[in-house]
Protein backbone atom coordinates (compact mmCIF):
# COMPACT_ATOMS: atom_id res chain seq x y z
CA UNK A 1 0.00 0.00 0.00
CA UNK A 2 1.43 3.34 -0.91
CA UNK A 3 2.24 5.77 1.86
CA UNK A 4 0.13 8.89 1.82
CA UNK A 5 1.38 12.32 2.76
CA UNK A 6 -0.83 14.85 4.48
CA UNK A 7 -1.23 17.35 7.24
CA UNK A 8 -2.24 16.39 10.73
CA UNK A 9 -5.94 16.05 11.24
CA UNK A 10 -7.50 17.79 14.19
CA UNK A 11 -4.22 19.07 15.58
CA UNK A 12 -4.17 22.22 17.66
CA UNK A 13 -0.83 23.90 17.06
CA UNK A 14 0.94 24.75 20.29
CA UNK A 15 3.86 26.94 21.20
CA UNK A 16 7.31 25.30 21.14
CA UNK A 17 8.59 23.61 24.26
CA UNK A 18 12.12 23.62 25.61
CA UNK A 19 13.22 20.03 25.06
CA UNK A 20 15.86 18.50 27.23
CA UNK A 21 17.58 15.87 25.11
CA UNK A 22 19.54 12.83 26.25
CA UNK A 23 22.57 11.56 24.30
CA UNK A 24 22.14 14.16 21.52
CA UNK A 25 24.95 15.67 19.50
CA UNK A 26 24.34 19.31 18.55
CA UNK A 27 20.72 19.02 19.67
CA UNK A 28 19.72 16.74 16.76
CA UNK A 29 16.87 14.38 17.60
CA UNK A 30 16.55 11.03 15.86
CA UNK A 31 14.09 9.21 18.15
CA UNK A 32 11.40 10.59 20.46
CA UNK A 33 10.47 8.18 23.24
CA UNK A 34 7.04 9.07 24.59
CA UNK A 35 6.22 8.02 28.13
CA UNK A 36 2.55 8.40 29.21
CA UNK A 37 2.26 8.12 33.00
CA UNK A 38 -0.56 7.76 35.50
CA UNK A 39 0.11 6.81 39.14
CA UNK A 40 3.30 5.09 38.04
CA UNK A 41 5.67 5.74 40.93
CA UNK A 42 6.55 2.06 41.62
CA UNK A 43 7.93 1.51 38.11
CA UNK A 44 8.46 4.76 36.20
CA UNK A 45 12.11 5.25 37.19
CA UNK A 46 13.05 1.91 35.64
CA UNK A 47 11.25 2.86 32.42
CA UNK A 48 12.96 6.27 32.22
CA UNK A 49 16.39 4.80 32.95
CA UNK A 50 15.97 2.28 30.14
CA UNK A 51 15.04 5.11 27.75
CA UNK A 52 17.98 7.31 28.76
CA UNK A 53 20.52 4.50 28.44
CA UNK A 54 19.87 3.59 24.82
CA UNK A 55 22.99 2.74 22.82
CA UNK A 56 22.63 5.58 20.27
CA UNK A 57 22.72 9.36 20.41
CA UNK A 58 19.80 11.54 19.43
CA UNK A 59 17.21 10.31 21.93
CA UNK A 60 14.67 12.64 23.52
CA UNK A 61 12.28 11.45 26.24
CA UNK A 62 8.92 13.19 26.64
CA UNK A 63 7.05 12.13 29.78
CA UNK A 64 3.43 13.23 30.24
CA UNK A 65 1.91 12.83 33.71
CA UNK A 66 -1.82 12.31 33.20
CA UNK A 67 -2.94 13.86 36.50
CA UNK A 68 -1.31 11.36 38.85
CA UNK A 69 -2.14 11.48 42.55
CA UNK A 70 0.98 9.65 43.74
CA UNK A 71 4.68 10.62 43.50
CA UNK A 72 4.89 10.27 39.71
CA UNK A 73 5.23 14.02 39.04
CA UNK A 74 7.95 14.36 41.67
CA UNK A 75 9.91 11.47 40.16
CA UNK A 76 9.64 12.87 36.63
CA UNK A 77 10.89 16.29 37.72
CA UNK A 78 13.96 14.68 39.31
CA UNK A 79 15.24 13.78 35.83
CA UNK A 80 16.97 16.75 34.21
CA UNK A 81 17.55 14.91 30.92
CA UNK A 82 13.88 14.52 29.97
CA UNK A 83 11.07 16.86 29.05
CA UNK A 84 8.03 16.60 31.32
CA UNK A 85 4.49 17.90 31.23
CA UNK A 86 1.70 17.42 33.75
CA UNK A 87 -2.06 17.49 33.19
CA UNK A 88 -3.88 19.00 36.16
CA UNK A 89 -6.50 16.27 35.87
CA UNK A 90 -6.70 12.84 34.31
CA UNK A 91 -7.51 13.14 30.59
CA UNK A 92 -6.71 9.61 29.45
CA UNK A 93 -3.78 7.95 27.75
CA UNK A 94 -4.79 9.09 24.25
CA UNK A 95 -4.64 12.75 25.32
CA UNK A 96 -1.21 12.24 26.89
CA UNK A 97 0.10 10.57 23.73
CA UNK A 98 -1.29 13.27 21.47
CA UNK A 99 0.23 16.07 23.56
CA UNK A 100 3.66 14.48 23.21
CA UNK A 101 3.39 13.44 19.55
CA UNK A 102 2.49 17.00 18.54
CA UNK A 103 5.69 18.27 20.16
CA UNK A 104 8.07 15.41 19.30
CA UNK A 105 11.18 16.50 17.39
CA UNK A 106 12.40 13.05 16.38
CA UNK A 107 12.11 11.47 12.94
CA UNK A 108 10.85 8.34 14.68
CA UNK A 109 8.55 7.80 17.64
CA UNK A 110 8.45 4.97 20.17
CA UNK A 111 5.77 4.75 22.86
CA UNK A 112 6.95 3.32 26.18
CA UNK A 113 4.39 2.64 28.90
CA UNK A 114 5.63 3.74 32.31
CA UNK A 115 5.81 0.19 33.67
CA UNK A 116 7.74 -1.34 30.76
CA UNK A 117 11.48 -1.49 30.04
CA UNK A 118 13.52 -1.09 26.84
CA UNK A 119 16.49 -3.22 25.89
CA UNK A 120 19.61 -1.09 25.40
CA UNK A 121 19.74 -1.78 21.62
CA UNK A 122 16.00 -1.20 21.02
CA UNK A 123 16.13 2.26 19.43
CA UNK A 124 19.33 1.52 17.51
CA UNK A 125 17.87 -1.65 15.97
CA UNK A 126 14.57 -0.10 14.94
CA UNK A 127 15.80 3.30 13.76
CA UNK A 128 18.68 1.82 11.73
CA UNK A 129 16.25 -0.32 9.75
CA UNK A 130 13.87 2.58 9.13
CA UNK A 131 16.78 4.80 8.06
CA UNK A 132 17.88 2.20 5.51
CA UNK A 133 14.37 1.38 4.27
CA UNK A 134 12.38 4.54 3.53
CA UNK A 135 9.47 2.52 2.10
CA UNK A 136 8.70 1.07 5.55
CA UNK A 137 6.45 3.08 7.87
CA UNK A 138 6.62 0.96 11.03
CA UNK A 139 9.28 -1.41 12.40
CA UNK A 140 8.73 -3.73 15.36
CA UNK A 141 10.17 -6.72 17.21
CA UNK A 142 9.43 -9.05 20.09
CA UNK A 143 8.92 -8.21 23.76
CA UNK A 144 9.32 -10.50 26.74
CA UNK A 145 6.66 -10.70 29.45
CA UNK A 146 7.76 -10.44 33.08
CA UNK A 147 6.35 -10.05 36.59
CA UNK A 148 8.13 -9.28 39.88
CA UNK A 149 11.53 -9.89 38.33
CA UNK A 150 10.59 -13.27 36.85
CA UNK A 151 10.29 -13.87 33.12
CA UNK A 152 6.86 -15.29 32.28
CA UNK A 153 7.58 -15.65 28.56
CA UNK A 154 10.58 -14.79 26.38
CA UNK A 155 8.15 -13.97 23.57
CA UNK A 156 5.01 -11.99 24.39
CA UNK A 157 2.03 -13.81 22.80
CA UNK A 158 0.87 -10.62 21.07
CA UNK A 159 3.39 -11.16 18.23
CA UNK A 160 2.48 -14.83 17.72
CA UNK A 161 0.20 -14.00 14.79
CA UNK A 162 3.12 -12.61 12.76
CA UNK A 163 4.19 -16.19 11.97
CA UNK A 164 1.09 -16.65 9.80
CA UNK A 165 1.81 -13.67 7.53
CA UNK A 166 3.80 -13.98 4.31
CA UNK A 167 6.83 -11.73 4.01
CA UNK A 168 9.78 -10.55 1.94
CA UNK A 169 13.18 -11.05 3.59
CA UNK A 170 15.57 -8.12 4.00
CA UNK A 171 18.53 -9.44 5.94
CA UNK A 172 17.30 -10.36 9.43
CA UNK A 173 14.01 -8.52 8.85
CA UNK A 174 10.66 -9.62 7.47
CA UNK A 175 8.77 -7.05 5.40
CA UNK A 176 5.21 -8.24 5.94
CA UNK A 177 2.63 -8.57 3.19
CA UNK A 178 0.59 -5.38 3.49
CA UNK A 179 -2.86 -6.79 2.77
CA UNK A 180 -2.39 -9.83 5.01
CA UNK A 181 -1.01 -7.73 7.87
CA UNK A 182 -3.84 -5.19 7.60
CA UNK A 183 -6.44 -7.97 7.62
CA UNK A 184 -4.81 -9.61 10.66
CA UNK A 185 -4.55 -6.29 12.50
CA UNK A 186 -8.27 -5.67 11.99
CA UNK A 187 -8.76 -8.74 14.17
CA UNK A 188 -6.23 -7.82 16.88
CA UNK A 189 -2.94 -6.04 17.44
CA UNK A 190 0.21 -7.94 16.52
CA UNK A 191 2.66 -5.32 17.81
CA UNK A 192 4.21 -5.02 21.25
CA UNK A 193 4.21 -1.22 21.54
CA UNK A 194 7.50 -0.70 23.43
CA UNK A 195 9.17 -2.71 20.66
CA UNK A 196 7.47 -0.71 17.88
CA UNK A 197 8.85 2.41 16.15
CA UNK A 198 6.79 4.62 13.84
CA UNK A 199 7.93 7.38 11.51
CA UNK A 200 6.78 10.80 12.72
CA UNK A 201 5.61 11.49 9.16
CA UNK A 202 3.33 8.44 9.37
CA UNK A 203 1.62 9.84 12.47
CA UNK A 204 1.30 13.18 10.70
CA UNK A 205 -0.48 11.51 7.79
CA UNK A 206 -2.97 9.31 9.68
CA UNK A 207 -3.77 11.79 12.46
CA UNK A 208 -3.57 11.62 16.23
CA UNK A 209 -5.04 9.05 18.62
CA UNK A 210 -8.81 9.00 19.06
CA UNK A 211 -9.36 10.61 22.46
CA UNK A 212 -12.80 8.96 22.69
CA UNK A 213 -10.94 5.66 23.10
CA UNK A 214 -9.86 5.38 26.78
CA UNK A 215 -8.28 1.96 26.23
CA UNK A 216 -7.40 0.03 23.09
CA UNK A 217 -6.00 3.16 21.43
CA UNK A 218 -2.84 1.32 20.36
CA UNK A 219 -4.85 -1.19 18.31
CA UNK A 220 -7.01 1.50 16.71
CA UNK A 221 -3.91 3.48 15.71
CA UNK A 222 -2.16 0.39 14.32
CA UNK A 223 -5.17 -0.33 12.10
CA UNK A 224 -4.96 3.19 10.66
CA UNK A 225 -1.22 2.90 10.15
CA UNK A 226 -1.40 -0.55 8.54
CA UNK A 227 -4.00 0.72 6.07
CA UNK A 228 -1.41 3.13 4.62
CA UNK A 229 2.07 1.85 5.47
CA UNK A 230 4.22 -1.25 5.27
CA UNK A 231 5.31 -2.97 8.50
CA UNK A 232 8.57 -4.84 9.05
CA UNK A 233 9.36 -7.32 11.84
CA UNK A 234 12.58 -8.60 13.38
CA UNK A 235 12.78 -11.77 15.47
CA UNK A 236 14.56 -10.05 18.36
CA UNK A 237 13.47 -9.13 21.89
CA UNK A 238 13.65 -5.34 22.14
CA UNK A 239 11.72 -4.63 25.35
CA UNK A 240 10.06 -6.17 28.40
CA UNK A 241 6.37 -5.73 29.22
CA UNK A 242 5.49 -5.88 32.90
CA UNK A 243 2.45 -7.70 34.24
CA UNK A 244 1.17 -6.50 37.61
CA UNK A 245 -2.05 -5.99 39.58
CA UNK A 246 -2.70 -2.46 38.31
CA UNK A 247 -2.70 -3.45 34.65
CA UNK A 248 -4.87 -6.50 35.36
CA UNK A 249 -7.53 -4.57 37.28
CA UNK A 250 -11.01 -6.09 37.39
CA UNK A 251 -12.70 -3.05 39.00
CA UNK A 252 -16.01 -1.84 37.59
CA UNK A 253 -14.41 1.40 36.37
CA UNK A 254 -11.64 -0.50 34.58
CA UNK A 255 -14.12 -2.93 33.01
CA UNK A 256 -16.36 -0.09 31.78
CA UNK A 257 -13.36 1.74 30.31
CA UNK A 258 -12.08 -1.39 28.58
CA UNK A 259 -15.47 -2.28 27.07
CA UNK A 260 -16.24 1.32 26.05
CA UNK A 261 -12.76 1.69 24.62
CA UNK A 262 -13.21 -1.43 22.51
CA UNK A 263 -16.55 -0.17 21.19
CA UNK A 264 -15.26 3.35 20.50
CA UNK A 265 -12.21 1.95 18.71
CA UNK A 266 -14.42 -0.20 16.48
CA UNK A 267 -16.67 2.79 15.77
CA UNK A 268 -13.65 4.88 14.78
CA UNK A 269 -12.30 2.22 12.43
CA UNK A 270 -15.69 1.71 10.78
CA UNK A 271 -15.97 5.47 10.21
CA UNK A 272 -12.41 6.30 9.10
CA UNK A 273 -10.74 3.26 7.55
CA UNK A 274 -11.34 1.95 4.02
CA UNK A 275 -12.30 -1.72 4.40
CA UNK A 276 -14.02 -4.36 2.30
CA UNK A 277 -17.67 -5.29 2.73
CA UNK A 278 -16.76 -8.56 4.44
CA UNK A 279 -14.36 -6.78 6.81
CA UNK A 280 -17.04 -4.19 7.58
CA UNK A 281 -19.57 -6.92 8.36
CA UNK A 282 -17.10 -8.67 10.66
CA UNK A 283 -16.26 -5.47 12.56
CA UNK A 284 -19.93 -4.47 12.79
CA UNK A 285 -20.72 -7.84 14.36
CA UNK A 286 -17.88 -7.36 16.85
CA UNK A 287 -19.21 -3.90 17.68
CA UNK A 288 -22.69 -5.32 18.28
CA UNK A 289 -21.27 -8.04 20.55
CA UNK A 290 -19.22 -5.45 22.46
CA UNK A 291 -22.19 -3.15 22.96
CA UNK A 292 -24.38 -6.03 24.16
CA UNK A 293 -21.66 -7.10 26.60
CA UNK A 294 -21.29 -3.57 27.95
CA UNK A 295 -25.07 -3.18 28.30
CA UNK A 296 -25.32 -6.44 30.29
CA UNK A 297 -22.52 -5.30 32.60
CA UNK A 298 -24.24 -1.94 33.12
CA UNK A 299 -27.57 -3.61 33.97
CA UNK A 300 -25.94 -6.10 36.33
CA UNK A 301 -24.27 -3.21 38.18
CA UNK A 302 -27.49 -1.20 38.40
CA UNK A 303 -26.44 1.42 35.83
CA UNK A 304 -29.81 1.01 34.12
CA UNK A 305 -30.11 4.49 32.63
CA UNK A 306 -26.85 4.08 30.75
CA UNK A 307 -27.91 0.59 29.69
CA UNK A 308 -31.20 1.87 28.27
CA UNK A 309 -29.34 4.48 26.20
CA UNK A 310 -27.04 1.79 24.87
CA UNK A 311 -29.93 -0.53 24.00
CA UNK A 312 -31.51 2.30 21.99
CA UNK A 313 -28.22 2.78 20.15
CA UNK A 314 -28.09 -0.95 19.42
CA UNK A 315 -31.65 -0.96 18.06
CA UNK A 316 -31.00 2.11 15.88
CA UNK A 317 -27.54 1.20 14.59
CA UNK A 318 -27.73 -2.56 14.21
CA UNK A 319 -31.45 -2.97 13.51
CA UNK A 320 -31.69 -5.81 16.04
CA UNK A 321 -33.67 -6.22 19.25
CA UNK A 322 -31.50 -6.82 22.32
CA UNK A 323 -32.41 -9.87 24.47
CA UNK A 324 -35.79 -9.41 26.16
CA UNK A 325 -34.52 -10.45 29.62
CA UNK A 326 -31.91 -7.69 29.73
CA UNK A 327 -34.18 -5.06 28.21
CA UNK A 328 -36.77 -5.76 30.93
CA UNK A 329 -34.14 -5.61 33.68
CA UNK A 330 -32.90 -2.29 32.28
CA UNK A 331 -36.34 -0.77 32.92
CA UNK A 332 -35.94 -1.18 36.70
CA UNK A 333 -34.48 1.69 38.74
CA UNK A 334 -30.80 1.16 39.33
CA UNK A 335 -31.30 1.04 43.09
CA UNK A 336 -33.60 -1.98 42.75
CA UNK A 337 -31.02 -3.93 40.73
CA UNK A 338 -28.27 -3.07 43.21
CA UNK A 339 -30.49 -4.17 46.13
CA UNK A 340 -31.20 -7.49 44.39
CA UNK A 341 -27.52 -8.04 43.73
CA UNK A 342 -26.67 -7.23 47.35
CA UNK A 343 -29.33 -9.65 48.61
CA UNK A 344 -28.03 -12.42 46.36
CA UNK A 345 -24.50 -11.96 47.71
CA UNK A 346 -25.84 -11.94 51.29
CA UNK A 347 -27.80 -15.18 50.84
CA UNK A 348 -24.88 -16.81 49.07
CA UNK A 349 -22.61 -16.01 52.03
CA UNK A 350 -25.27 -17.23 54.48
CA UNK A 351 -25.65 -20.56 52.69
CA UNK A 352 -21.90 -21.02 52.51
Amino acid sequence: MAAESGAKKGVVMCSPVNHRIANCEYGEVLVSIILPCFNSDPYVSEAIDSALHQSINGIEVIAVDDGSTDRTAEILESYSAIHTHRFSQNKGKSSALNWAIERAKGQYILILDSDDVLEKECCKTLSAFLEANPDIGVAFGHARLFCDGSVLSERHPITEGVKKISFESRGDWQVLDSDAFFDATLNRSLCAMPSTMVRKSSYDAVGLHNEAVPSGQDWEMLVRLSEKYRFAFCDQVLSSIRRHDNNLSSSDAHLYARLRGRCNALEGILEQVHISDSQRTCLSNRLLAGRLHLARVLVADGECREARKLYRTIADSHLVSPPMKWRIMAQFPGGVIKAIQKSRRFFKRSVC
